[in-house]
């Protein structure tokens, strides 16, 4: 049964609103990738791309060119750069996994281009084609997650988070305009159809390529697809959010839902087999997901208008209120880094997440002595309501025993 959306349209005296319908994918008994063809893949040893380069080399003994913004050294000092930087350096990664990626069978050409840079793809497709022929296919796995709230976005770090996706799609699209090509595959996400707070600028981005991949079709002819993808579990953005060895565990249960790496390669296949414009992929009950955020559109109030002299207004000594309400706007503040945060602020408006929630949660154990599950932050997502939790939870006298539930709790992320 056809899913409703959160996009509405107007044409006219139409009124236009996108649906989305469950489909099963089959696995095909023929596959969209040749045995030995040529590939490009956007997004350097990042993520997404190297997986699919991996698949690429390995299962079809491909050539496949490899394009990131970092330039890695020269080959002949690899071992050099290892032995001085170590395994964990961001180079040090990536020169291990180009020693991978080069094991695999095929052909792998590695290749220094900002893919939003016309002169520098035109220059890299020239190597490309001198060095392998005709490409047959296209993952443009590059992009940028900087999160943060509306209000606190700063034009220059949104226009990184578009330059990539929106700027980068478009060349890609010129140079691609007069060849002949099996696919053009946009490597999207999921948060450009069901966004969570803090990443309006990320899902913009990803939005764009989803109605790029039409327009593709539509006017130019290329065979462009658009892939919603749902977290990796061991690559992509979500898998590579840098977290301390305390939140490791928190990171885990974020993604324990996510999908595996063999998982997500059989999405590709199966998508790419099934030829429509765009696919999106959810790991849990995708109606659930756009009924929250319907619900949660619905049901937020309206934003009162805040005056330059509002600190002192007969109000504002209640946006503290306690010491326990004041504590959590400390620990906001620092966390999600803003200056200004009022006791009826909502956490995931603000641009928090289930991490730095987990993270919240150990800075009031801290200072407080108080357990709470990642659940509170959920229901009491204010500084007022997550204070009254704290009283709540803490001891009536020294000395009480504090038991803690083993129930499993369940929510989603």
């Amino acid at each position: 049964m056809p899913v409703p959306g959160l996009i509405v349209a107007y044409r006219g005296q139409t009124r236009w609103q996108q649906v989305w319908q469950p489909v099963r994918l089959e696995s095909q008994a023929t596959s969209k990738l040749r045995s030995g063809g040529t590939y490009v893949i956007t997004g350097g040893m990042g993520g997404i791309g190297y997986l699919l380069a991996r698949h690429l080399l390995g299962k079809y003994n491909a050539k496949v060119a490899l394009l990131a913004r970092t330039e890695l050294p020269i080959r002949e000092h690899w071992e050099d750069w290892l032995s001085e930087h170590g395994p964990s350096n961001p180079v040090s990664r990536r020169i291990q996994r180009a020693k991978e990626l080069a094991h695999l069978g095929g052909e792998l050409l590695l290749l220094s281009a900002d893919v939003a840079d016309q002169a520098a793809m035109e220059k890299s497709w020239a190597t490309i084609e001198q060095r392998f022929g005709a490409v047959h296919g296209v993952i443009h796995a590059a992009g940028l997650h900087i999160g943060a709230r509306i209000a606190a976005q700063r034009p220059e770090a949104m226009q990184e988070v578009f330059r990539p996706k929106v700027d980068g799609s478009q060349v890609l699209v010129n140079l691609l305009a007069d060849r002949e090509l099996d696919f053009l595959l946009f490597c999207s996400s999921i948060d450009a159809v069901v966004p969570v707070a803090g990443v309006s600028a990320y899902s913009g981005a990803n939005a764009f390529q989803d109605r790029y991949a039409i327009w593709c079709r539509q006017h130019l002819g290329l065979p462009a697809i658009s892939v919603n993808f749902d977290a990796w579990q061991e690559e992509g953005m979500a898998a590579e959010m840098a977290a301390s060895a305390e939140f490791e565990p928190a990171k885990a249960a974020r993604l324990r839902l996510a999908m595996t790496p063999a998982e997500g390669i059989d999405v590709v296949e199966r998508a790419l087999a099934w030829g429509e414009p765009q696919v999106l992929v959810s790991t849990v009950d995708f109606l659930s997901l756009l009924r929250r955020a319907i619900d949660h559109l619905e049901s937020r109030p309206p934003a009162a208008p805040r005056g330059e002299n509002d600190l002192d207004s007969p109000d504002a000594s209640d946006t503290a209120g306690t010491l326990e309400t004041e504590a959590v706007i400390d620990i906001w503040k620092e966390l999600l880094g803003t200056e200004w945060i009022d006791a009826t602020d909502n956490f995931f408006e603000l641009g928090g997440h289930s991490l730095l929630g987990t993270m919240v949660l150990a800075r009031i154990r801290e200072q407080f002595g108080t357990e709470l599950s990642i659940r509170a932050i959920f229901e009491a997502p204010t500084p007022r309501s997550l204070g009254e939790r704290i009283r709540e939870s803490r001891p009536a006298e020294p000395g009480v025993e504090v038991t803690i539930s083993g129930e499993r709790e369940e929510f989603e992320i």
